[in-house]
């Protein structure tokens, strides 16, 4: 059960250093969505915004490396609850980049390396969780349908990238003053 504290401290803990810096040994997808609100936006893939725009406001981030469609989960931004009271996902489709948690990539260029969140990696459950590595440079199954996963989301994200710098070219946009 989940306790109100425990949100607060997965929230403020959410960091992505390079994996090969973590140091972990394992991982765990998160069983809970309890931190939506300290990732504020998620990246979106192109093949993701039919599914998606019902459920979540879609939204143009001005980023450094330039404009980004992004889903927006935190609570404060939304009209509906995206989770269940016990912090499931309450949408029948789950975002990739959601999907890929604990891992991450910055997605600007094809050489970027991939993130973990070391919060997220583990459970205090003491599962053992999946590896990574089955020798040098072959990915274990589990790890590797996630390295799959942030390309084709990677990809996504590029091509939306192109398609949010005409929206904002067109001057279609209006901004969102968040408080």
């Amino acid at each position: 059960r989940f306790a109100p504290g425990r949100r607060a401290m997965r929230a403020a803990g959410i960091q992505f250093p390079p994996l090969e810096e973590a140091g972990l040994a394992s991982w765990l997808r998160p069983a809970q969505f309890d931190f939506l609100d300290a990732l504020i936006l998620i990246p979106l893939g192109d093949t993701e915004i039919l599914h998606l725009s019902h459920y979540m406001p879609i939204a143009v981030a001005l980023m450094p490396q330039g404009p980004r469609v992004v889903g927006l989960v935190h609570s404060a931004l939304l009209t509906g609850a995206l989770v269940t009271p016990e912090w499931r996902w309450r949408a029948p489709y789950v975002p990739m980049a959601l999907r890929c948690l604990p891992f991450r990539r910055a997605f600007d260029s094809d050489q970027e390396p991939v993130e973990i969140a070391p919060s997220l990696a583990v459970d205090a459950s003491g599962e053992k969780g999946f590896g990574f590595w089955d020798g040098p440079a072959k990915p274990l199954p589990e790890f590797d349908a996630i390295l799959l996963m942030l390309d084709r989301l990677g990809r996504g994200v590029k091509r939306m990238s192109n398609t949010a710098r005409m929206l904002l070219a067109a001057e279609v946009l209006t901004p969102l003053a968040v408080t």
